[in-house]
């Protein structure tokens, strides 16, 4: 027996409307007798079946989909194929701004070379609300000071003491800024600003010279 004879004998019946199965009326190369969706317009992608493709099965056909590929979550989708997901943007009442919206500043007043002044803590109590405002966002403090190993690590005295303040003080997570102390800015002197997009940075570092650190005191 030949095994194609079926397949032949199919094509070679009639359907129900009295046509050979050799015939493709709408010419989808679908043959009448199999064809699901008989009538297709001239040019239209179909499947198996003689329906046209629908890629993301949201029931509107490709060639009149807008969103060709609609997340299964967001169907059903409206007759252009667009999906009812909300906009991300649309019920927040409150979008996270940009961290630009961050004032930098340079902090010089200390006591005693490291110790915080209450000029300092005020300029750091402003950091704070900003950081409060835009909660994504870290902040690079900068320790200038590195002509010697004394100034180099006062430096770094100074930039610890800050975070600590800020962190113990403020209830800044500590993780939100980048340590760096040794600069080239001017001496004694402490400078702040919002960190670049996909900056990195450990937000604790070890002192360069542990001999000279003076005791936490902000």
């Amino acid at each position: 027996m030949n095994p194609l004879d079926y397949g032949y004998n199919e094509l070679k019946r009639e359907n129900n409307n009295g046509s050979p199965c050799d015939i493709d009326s709408d010419g989808d190369g679908v043959s009448d007798c199999f064809d699901a969706c008989p009538g297709t317009e001239p040019g239209i992608a179909v499947d198996t079946h003689g329906c046209c493709l629908d890629t993301d099965g949201d029931g509107v056909c490709d060639y009149k989909d807008k969103q060709l590929i609609t997340p299964t979550e967001c169907q059903p989708s409206d007759a252009d194929g667009i999906g009812n997901c909300p906009d991300p943007k649309c019920c927040d009442p409150k979008p996270v701004k940009g961290c630009s919206d961050i004032k930098g500043g340079t902090i010089s007043s200390f006591v005693n070379k490291v110790k915080l002044s209450s000029e300092a803590k005020a300029a750091l109590s402003i950091l704070a609300n900003d950081m409060r405002a835009n909660p994504t966002c870290r902040v690079v403090i900068i320790g200038n000071g590195n002509e010697n190993k004394l100034e180099e690590q006062r430096s770094w005295d100074r930039v610890n003491n800050i975070i600590n303040y800020m962190r113990d003080n403020q209830g800044i997570d500590g993780e939100r800024f980048i340590f760096r102390f040794g600069e080239s800015g001017e001496p004694g002197t402490v400078s702040y600003r919002p960190a670049a997009e996909g900056a990195s940075g450990e937000a604790t570092v070890a002192p360069k010279h542990p001999e000279l650190t003076v005791n936490k005191n902000t």
